[in-house]
């Protein structure tokens, strides 16, 4: 689990920090823990770059936020025909129950339903068409076409929100990986300089302080 003394944005500046002082001191790592080489600074390295370079979740979200605003614009296109082939089969004494409940997962946003409802209850309207003599030409191909469109953003939708799932998962792995490689820094490096200046050089709270020093240092104005 990732510390909650860290904010996320912190975590690649954090790791640069220690990365540096622990290249620098690696000699004095190696001797007090053989574990701690090349090999574990190369792994430190990579984890934090990979961290870095993860995708953004508001692009994920974002494009999420796309799809739904795209499924359910269509779903109010399609409820209006709805409406009026419900007004065409009343009109010609036929059955309308199958429209009021698709109309009704219409406005519940179950794309699910919508579509199993339309394609169970347009051959029954394709069947008696012609005692619909209002409808106009075409107008029940147009309502199956919509079946596809809806079907089609809705399996995108799916696709967004398991992508977004699995690539928070993968994000929040990464930045307990990077923290499992700070904290084990820290730790050994804390007890090799106990009682010196470098000591800083590993603690968390230290580096945090110096990060947002120099921070606030980039943000101000430099007079005229």
């Amino acid at each position: 689990m990732a510390s909650m003394t860290l904010k996320q944005e912190d975590y690649p500046a954090v790791a640069d920090f220690m990365i540096t002082s622990f290249e620098r001191d690696l000699p004095d790592f190696s001797k007090y823990y053989k574990g701690m080489d090349e090999g574990f600074l190369t792994a430190f390295k990579a984890s934090n770059a990979k961290l870095k370079n993860a995708p953004s979740g508001l692009v994920r979200k974002k494009k999420q936020t796309g799809v739904t605003t795209s499924l359910y614009t269509k779903l109010d296109e399609t409820k209006k025909e709805v409406i009026f082939l419900n007004d065409y089969a009343q009109r010609a004494e036929l059955d309308v129950t199958p429209l009021t409940q698709i109309v009704k997962q219409i406005n519940t946003r179950n794309a699910e339903g919508v579509i199993k409802g339309l394609r169970d209850a347009l051959p029954y309207y394709e069947e008696h068409k012609a005692e619909m003599i209002h409808m106009p030409e075409g107008f029940l191909t147009t309502i199956a076409g919509r079946v596809t469109e809806i079907e089609t953003l809705n399996a995108t939708q799916d696709s967004s929100m398991n992508e977004k799932k699995s690539g928070t998962s993968a994000t929040r792995k990464q930045y307990d990986e990077v923290y499992g490689y700070i904290s084990e820094v820290a730790k050994a490096g804390k007890l090799i300089y106990k009682g010196t200046p470098k000591a800083d050089e590993y603690t968390i709270s230290a580096l945090l302080s110096r990060l947002h020093a120099a921070k606030k240092a980039s943000e101000t104005p430099v007079a005229e």
